[in-house]
């Protein structure tokens, strides 16, 4: 179509089946995603009251990896108690933070860890819902993932989350857990 044609190959000199080093795929570096859900259990105490149930998690990592192996990222966690007694419908337990995950090669058994602000939702059987203030929460994570891909892993993790806020109601502090197992999907 009037352009110029393509050099030809040289016989011996071109092999369709081979590939870019494969030292470059499966490597945890670059841009980093880690999506996560699944079931799990919660407990929220403070003096006097308590609240437990089963519970779902979830959850977004998003980062970068400075160096191989090593992701720095921003945490976004959320667990839903459902029914924990006839007062209170349901609590979530929501935190933001700062974290770090690292990956041991060539198993690809991870740990993960971030610090941030935490708090509690509690929501009565008619669907109200009231918040608590902002507190201290720690999310923590370790699991195996598979690859399925040059940049691509799934796998499973188990995860503790831990926040500690004081009551809307009055200056007592609430204890809030969750022990979740989940499913994992991360893009590195």
């Amino acid at each position: 179509m009037g352009g110029q044609a393509e050099p030809q190959s040289e016989p011996g000199t071109w092999n369709p089946w081979d590939h870019a080093d494969p030292a470059d795929n499966y490597a945890h570096e670059g841009f980093f995603l880690r999506l996560h859900l699944g079931p799990g259990g919660s407990s929220v105490t403070r003096e006097g009251d308590s609240w437990s149930g089963f519970g779902v998690g979830l959850g977004l990592a998003i980062g970068v990896s400075p160096v191989e192996n090593l992701a720095l990222h921003l945490d976004l966690q959320s667990t839903w108690m459902f029914g924990p007694n006839d007062e209170v419908n349901g609590i979530g337990m929501q935190s933001n933070g700062v974290g770090a995950t690292y990956y041991f090669v060539p198993i690809n058994i991870f740990v993960s860890a971030s610090a941030g602000l935490g708090w509690l939702t509690f929501e009565n059987d008619t669907g109200q819902s009231k918040d608590t203030s902002f507190g201290f929460a720690l999310n923590v994570l370790a699991g195996k993932e598979w690859w399925i891909g040059a940049d691509w892993g799934v796998g499973v993790a188990a995860q503790l989350l831990y926040i500690h806020v004081q009551d809307y109601t009055d200056d007592e502090g609430l204890d809030a857990v969750a022990g979740n197992l989940l499913f994992t999907a991360t893009y590195n």
